[in-house]
């Protein structure tokens, strides 16, 4: 399958179910059997951990790395970093967890309710325990 197949839904998904990081391997840039699928792959994925870090979630979760077919062990070592990065990261939600620590923000001055008005400057609406869509 082509790393351009992998939406961004499915490596979210993962990550919701408790995966602590994905790892897209794809043929070579300017190798690809589809002409830029792995372009398209890299330009998702950049935006994707941009989002990531935008939520709290350490970017260094997802990770594409590039490999032929036939190249077994640099995938391995390719696999073995990642692992390795991960475990220095931690678990999946150590970030969040870290970040409800920190100091809660003001609330906004002359705004009521829960967030202290935060949605509403923001325009994020909260749908559910995890979900959030803008307005």
């Amino acid at each position: 399958m082509c790393s351009a197949r992998v939406d961004t839904s499915f490596v979210l998904e993962a990550l919701r179910r408790g995966a602590d990081g994905v790892l897209i391997a794809g043929c070579r840039l300017g190798e690809c059997h589809y002409h830029d699928g792995n372009y398209q792959a890299l330009q998702r994925v950049n935006v994707l951990k941009g989002v990531l870090e935008r939520i709290g979630i350490d970017p260094g979760r997802v990770k594409i790395v590039w490999c032929a077919a036939s190249e077994g062990e640099i995938y391995a070592q390719d696999l073995r970093e990642f692992i390795g990065e991960l475990k220095a990261i931690g678990p999946i939600g150590t970030e969040l967890r870290k970040s409800k620590k920190e100091p809660a923000e003001e609330p906004i001055e002359g705004k009521s309710g829960p967030d202290g008005g935060r949605a509403e400057k923001t325009g994020i609406k909260a749908i559910g325990e995890h979900e959030v869509q803008g307005r």
